[in-house]
C-alpha cells in the first residue's frame, strides 16, 4: 500500500505516522519543513517537500497513492478561513480524482481534541487513539 499523509508534524499526523511505521508501512509524508520529520525519514518514509496550497505539487506528491490521509491544517491568519478550506479541499479532491486514490480519510475538525465547547465535534465524536 502506498499511503500519503498530510500534516505529519501535528498531533494526529505524527501519531498516524508512528503507528504506520510500527506496522511496517513506509508512508509518504507531505511537509513544508523536512527537518521536522528527520526521525521518520531515518526509518524509511518518503518525504515530499512542498505546500498543500500548491496544486501541482500535491498532484505529483500523491501520484501512485492507494491511500491518502488529508488534514487541512489550521491557518488562522488568512483573510477568509472558509475560502482557504475550500481551496485546499478542491486541491485534495482533484488529487484524489486525477490520481484515482481509492482510500481517503479527510479530517476537518479543528478542536477535536477538546472535551467540550466546539459544537458538533464534542457532541457527536469521541476521539480515541
Amino acid at each position: 500500500m502506498s499511503i500519503v499523509i498530510t500534516t505529519p508534524t501535528g498531533h494526529i499526523g505524527s501519531e498516524l505516522t508512528r503507528r504506520l511505521l510500527e506496522a511496517g508501512e513506509k508512508p509518504t509524508l507531505i511537509v513544508r519543513h523536512p527537518e521536522k520529520v528527520a526521525a521518520a525519514k531515518a526509518q524509511g518514509v518518503k518525504v515530499a517537500q512542498g505546500s498543500l496550497e500548491d496544486e501541482a505539487f500535491v498532484l505529483e506528491a500523491t501520484k501512485g497513492a492507494t491511500a491518502l490521509f488529508w488534514l487541512t491544517p489550521p491557518k488562522m491568519d488568512v483573510p477568509v478561513f472558509r475560502e482557504y478550506q475550500r481551496r485546499l479541499g478542491a486541491i485534495a479532491a482533484k488529487a484524489v480524482a486525477t490520481n484515482k486514490i481509492p482510500r481517503v480519510v479527510n479530517l476537518s475538525s479543528i478542536g477535536a481534541q477538546l472535551p467540550s465547547g466546539v459544537g458538533p465535534v464534542s457532541e457527536r465524536c469521541q476521539v480515541r487513539m
